[in-house]
């Protein structure tokens, strides 16, 4: 449904985008045959189903934008607890940015976000899946942290495509990582996160599991490090590997992680406190439960944007300062989120 007169322009751009996505794609297959652990480029290019060998995982590069590990049914007992560790190896020996997303996927529970890497896809029991162009473009360049990008509440037809794997109503788990091991969080602050913590988050919904092990930006590399071991320890003792396993770098998350706490998610500077502080401002992104979140920033006139919405607490009062740039939208969720935190309603100024 092209205008008159660009669609030569719109085809073109098409097969471009489709020739880019599947060019820059790179596959590598990871092997403990001999006893030492080995990772082999296979090709680059367009990748088919049939490049995947269940007896081995693989590596999926796609350009430095995001990082997946498949695990073959086949695979050894090493390959499996060790992928998303050695993946992690791999950012790092390639010097990508350490906040590139790495997910962990197994063979038969596979999202549709990585089906797409592939020119062609056949789950079992089912016909042939190929992506057309219209999927290449609105799904295939969409890597697990560009799940929550701003620009999706503008675009409803990605928004369909991207194919949320549900609207975050399934059962959750959270633990905080605390001196190295796991502490259960009440179930009153799911959605509240520290900059210098790392928590675990398990879903459970209808098509399998999910864990989602969120790093602070001002946690540790010892803390990291120990939320990866407990998030693959967690995996393989309570979901026999199979669960699919997602690196979230604050900042980073993604929509589904956001949708599971109703756009009402919260992330407070420093390391974690039972009881929340009596005086922050916050700065609200988003503009649907899908997307928002609110950051805690320093507590100056000089980090009010006209653009965004932010919620103020001083001792007991709430107020809800919007920019003149800011949308109905984004008021309405920065209101979602003070409800979330307060009984005694807020303030709009």
């Amino acid at each position: 449904r092209a205008s008159v007169g660009v669609k030569g322009n719109i085809k073109e751009s098409d097969e471009m985008v489709e020739q880019t996505h599947y060019n820059h794609i790179k596959l590598y297959q990871c092997s403990d045959e001999d006893g030492t652990y080995k990772v082999t480029e296979v090709k680059t290019g367009p990748l088919y189903q049939s490049d995947l060998d269940s007896k081995d995982s693989f590596i999926i590069d796609q350009n430095g934008r995001g990082i997946w590990v498949w695990v073959g049914k086949g695979a050894s007992k090493k390959e499996r607890i060790e992928a998303i560790r050695n993946a992690h190896g791999f950012v790092r020996k390639k010097k990508y940015d350490t906040s590139i997303p790495v997910t962990r996927v197994v063979e038969h529970g596979e999202p549709v976000e990585f089906k797409s890497l592939f020119h062609t896809w056949r789950d079992p029991n089912e016909s042939v899946m190929l992506y057309n162009k219209d999927m290449i473009e609105n799904i295939a360049r969409v890597t697990p942290s560009e799940w929550d990008m701003t620009s999706l509440h503008a675009n409803s037809q990605l928004s369909a495509n991207t194919r949320l794997v549900d609207k975050g109503k399934g059962k959750k788990t959270v633990w905080r990582l605390k001196n190295v091991e796991l502490e259960p969080v009440d179930e009153s602050m799911y959605g509240v996160f520290f900059s210098g913590d790392c928590y675990l988050v398990h879903y459970q919904y209808e098509g399998g599991d999910i864990l989602y092990y969120w790093l602070g930006s001002h946690s540790s590399i010892k803390e990291q490090t120990a939320v990866t071991i407990q998030t693959i320890v967690k995996d393989n003792n309570d979901f026999s590997g199979n669960a699919v396993q997602v690196r979230l770098v604050q900042g980073k998350e993604c929509l589904h992680f956001l949708t599971m706490f109703e756009g009402s998610a919260i992330i407070y500077k420093g390391d974690h406190q039972d009881v929340l502080p009596t005086t922050f401002l916050l700065q609200v992104t988003g503009t649907n439960e899908t997307n928002t979140k609110a950051i805690q920033v320093n507590m100056s006139a000089s980090c009010l944007n006209s653009n965004d919405v932010f919620i103020v607490k001083k001792e007991e009062a709430y107020f809800i300062w919007c920019g003149k740039g800011s949308s109905e939208n984004e008021r309405k969720m920065a209101g979602c989120i003070v409800r979330r935190i307060s009984n005694d309603g807020y303030s709009v100024i």
